[in-house]
């Protein structure tokens, strides 16, 4: 008699006390488990929170205080595992998931490890590796380490050996690829998703649990290396090898499954999951003590393996690869960089592999050779077009580190010799040809290579000043590249002693982009098609003040007549470029005058555009207002007790366009809680048909607004709603069933004021 009420709302309550007391005087009886079962069934199909958490802690009660045999402890086990699993809705395996949790970590060893060790901890990984929900990848990530802290030696060596067979997955699958021939190519990529799965739930799970074990984890460190090893290997050498293939890709390729483009991000996740679990190890307490003495040339492998992802083609490996390298400089110390023995490093035969580091594992990146390569890394994250503000953040942290270990080579009074001349220095004119300006990129590289140790700062300053001219001359709209500059400029004028700074190629290159952007006005997107909106003007004018605070920060460190002086010259080089670039302009109707006409029809049509987008945008504000007059008006007329009714109709249109009748339809749930929000009766009764058009008058006669949703709406007037996909049309309906007045509706708003 108890189970109906179960699923009553109203008698929910009384049912479970009722079903607890009988739990607390501990009635065995059959009906008893046969009741359990159904509550089981319920704490994870149960809709309501309420009601799954009544479920829980009643079928937990009953685990706890009655007595299971152990083929009926093993069922229930297997019911959770499964409903953690594969239940279709997030609900029903989050309430798995909690009451997983409260068994790991009430039930005793004795019953727990028998019985639920083996099943939950396959269904922990399963759920890490697979399971689409973040909420239940984040329990299950919790729920492990507490899992595998309470393994015995034998099940924690059964766990080693699934992890290890699971870690070859990587490699296997990368020999999939190979072997496609030899099979049909459907079956192999389906194998080797399948591996490539398994390879990166194994990197996940060593992470999670390597910091709860400690010291059982120690001998289990150089598997753990090993696996990262191979996957930032294959993962690397699969990259390189498709942005290989991509210079010479035909256009049939591209449009194939076998677009270089695409293969270059097939194992993104397994070096994601890499990374992620390399920086927990090496964050981990039990590291600086017991685990960094371990196998400590594969650990220094993987640090050079990490730097390549630096520049990965997909943003997350990039974020990941880079808060690596934050917990990396977290412990190191800048004086390393001339502790650190320069190495012979044999260059690759290939791409994808790194040089062998033979010297102190801790020095792996601190070497001035190294160093560079890595800021030179670190400068093409900033270039990308997106650029995520957590990344960029850890970027200039990142670089800031390298300022510090390059600033112990320079010279405290020798004045240092700028890397080119001073007109170089402040040149402002890039070249808009790509290909021109990567050649420039990687000559500078190279000469970098070769510079001394002490101009090294000298360099990251010129490559990030040159990042700054970049944006300012290409796009001025975009502020993010020279966003995070100018805080790093603003950490480096902190970080420079103040004889340092003064030096004229040290100031120029911070002075030129933070003057040019102080004194420029807001500017107007410049590609067809963009609209200027006030986040693009928020943004500049929080860039400019930015930069004036980045001048004024420098001036008091270099005082006021050093920075007048290396200001004016700064303000006169700009002028001279300006200059020349209008005597050129003038010059080249009489050189070319064919470019001259181009670019003077392309000022014209900009200046066109830009009319047109100010009338749009006064348009939009103009309709805007009406939106919201209108809205009030219907916030009124609801304050008032006086409610519209608004319905929904579309017609029946047969070939030759003739109107056979009109059929009322009930309105999606969302567009009529909406209406009802603004103050609307809606009408929701059921679909109704109707051939002649006086009986639909009259069925529609107490309705004050008709919405059309025909595909074609009649030419009666009306505006376009952008959210939907057909014009939609409203009709004011008279006393007499006659339509009396259209009423226009504007986007996202219903009026009913019939005036």
């Amino acid at each position: 008699f108890v189970r109906p009420d179960i699923e009553e709302p109203e008698r929910q309550a009384t049912a479970f006390n009722l079903i607890r007391a009988i739990l607390t005087r501990r009635l065995i009886v059959d009906s008893i488990y046969t009741l359990l079962d159904t509550v089981r069934s319920l704490m994870i199909t149960a809709q309501a929170d309420n009601m799954r958490e009544l479920c829980r802690l009643t079928w937990f009660q009953f685990l706890m205080d009655y007595p299971l045999g152990q083929r009926r402890l093993a069922n229930a086990m297997s019911f959770i595992v499964q409903n953690a699993t594969g239940y279709e809705f997030e609900s029903g395996r989050t309430s798995a998931l909690e009451i997983m949790g409260v068994i790991v970590s009430k039930f005793a060893d004795e019953i727990l490890l028998p019985t639920a060790a083996e099943p939950f901890f396959l269904g922990l990984v399963l759920i890490i590796a697979q399971d689409d929900s973040p909420k239940c990848r984040e329990m299950a990530t919790h729920l492990l380490p507490a899992l595998v802290a309470r393994f015995d030696a034998q099940r924690l060596k059964r766990a080693w050996i699934l992890l290890d067979q699971w870690s070859e997955g990587t490699a296997q699958s990368a020999g999939v690829v190979l072997e496609e021939e030899m099979e049909s190519g459907k079956q192999a990529k389906v194998r080797q998703i399948k591996m490539r799965e398994l390879g990166r739930a194994a990197l996940q799970c060593y992470g999670i649990i390597a910091e709860p074990l400690g010291d059982r984890f120690t001998a289990r460190v150089p598997a753990l290396l090993a696996s990262l090893d191979s996957a930032l290997t294959i993962s690397l050498r699969s990259w390189k090898q498709a942005e290989a293939q991509l210079n010479t890709a035909t256009l049939a390729m591209i449009s194939s499954e076998d677009d270089p483009q695409r293969t270059a991000l097939v194992y993104w996740e397994t070096a994601y999951a890499a990374l992620n679990t390399f920086a927990r190890f090496v964050s981990a307490p039990m590291y600086p003590t017991q685990w960094c003495r371990v196998d400590e040339h594969r650990r220094a492998r993987i640090w050079l393996l990490a730097m390549q992802h630096l520049t990965h083609p997909h943003a997350w490996v990039r974020l990941s690869a880079a808060r690596l390298f934050g917990v990396y400089v977290a412990s190191a110390d800048p004086l390393w960089m001339m502790q650190a023995e320069e190495q012979a490093e044999e260059s690759a035969e290939v791409e994808w592999e790194v040089s062998e580091h033979k010297g102190d594992p801790r020095f792996v990146l601190m070497s001035v050779g190294r160093l560079r390569k890595l800021a030179h890394a670190l400068v093409v994250q900033l270039s990308g077009e997106v650029v995520a503000p957590e990344l960029g953040n850890q970027v200039v942290k990142n670089l800031y580190f390298i300022a510090k270990c390059f600033l112990t080579a320079v010279p405290a009074v020798t004045p240092v010799v700028s890397l080119v001349s001073a007109d170089e220095q402040d040149v402002t004119e890039i070249q808009d040809n790509d290909e021109e300006e990567e050649e420039e990129d990687e000559e500078e590289d190279v000469k970098a290579d070769r510079l001394p140790l002490e101009r090294s700062l000298l360099w990251l300053i010129n490559r990030m000043g040159r990042l700054a001219r970049t944006e300012l001359i290409r796009d001025q709209t975009n502020t993010t590249k020279r966003t995070y500059t100018f805080r790093y400029f603003a950490a480096l004028t902190a970080l420079l002693p103040a004889p340092i700074l003064s030096q004229s190629p040290y100031l120029l290159p911070i002075i030129s982009p933070l003057h040019r952007t102080s004194s420029s006005p807001d500017q107007l997107p410049t590609t067809t098609g963009d609209y200027p909106t006030a986040p693009v003007f928020n943004e500049q004018t929080e860039l400019r003040d930015l930069a004036s605070q980045v001048l004024r920060l420098v001036q008091e460190r270099v005082g006021v007549t050093l920075f007048s002086s290396v200001l004016n010259k700064v303000q006169r080089h700009v002028e001279g470029v300006r200059l020349e670039r209008r005597e050129r302009r003038k010059q080249l109707a009489l050189v070319d005058p064919e470019l001259h006409a181009k670019r003077k029809f392309r000022k014209h049509e900009n200046d066109r555009r830009r009319r047109q987008e100010k009338e749009a945008d006064t348009q939009a504000n103009e309709i805007f207002d009406q939106i919201e007059a209108r809205y009030n008006s219907v916030k009124r007329s609801a304050a008032n007790g006086s409610k519209r009714t608004i319905g929904f109709a579309h017609y029946n249109k047969v070939a030759n366009g003739t109107v056979t009748g009109w059929t009322i339809e009930q309105p999606q749930q969302w567009i009529a809680q909406g209406l009802a929000d603004a103050g609307l009766n809606v009408h929701s009764g059921d679909m109704a048909s109707f051939k002649s058009v006086d009986g639909f008058y009259k069925a529609v006669s107490g309705w004050d607004v008709l919405i059309d949703l025909s595909s074609e709406p009649l030419p009666h007037g009306g505006a376009t709603i952008p959210e939907w996909s057909n014009l939609v049309e409203g009709y004011k309906f008279s006393t007499n069933n006659k339509v009396a007045k259209s009423l226009p509706f504007l986007p996202g708003i219903i009026s009913t004021d019939p005036t």
